[in-house]
């Protein structure tokens, strides 16, 4: 793999683990409601 292909990948991730801590948090907040 190359370097530029990791580096995307690791973004994504980075982007999907902040949109299920999002998620996470809206469930936390309806719950707490």
């Amino acid at each position: 793999m190359q370097q530029s292909e990791y580096r995307t990948i690791e973004q994504i991730n980075k982007v999907r683990s902040h949109k299920n801590i999002a998620d996470i948090e809206k469930k936390l907040l309806e719950f707490i409601i």
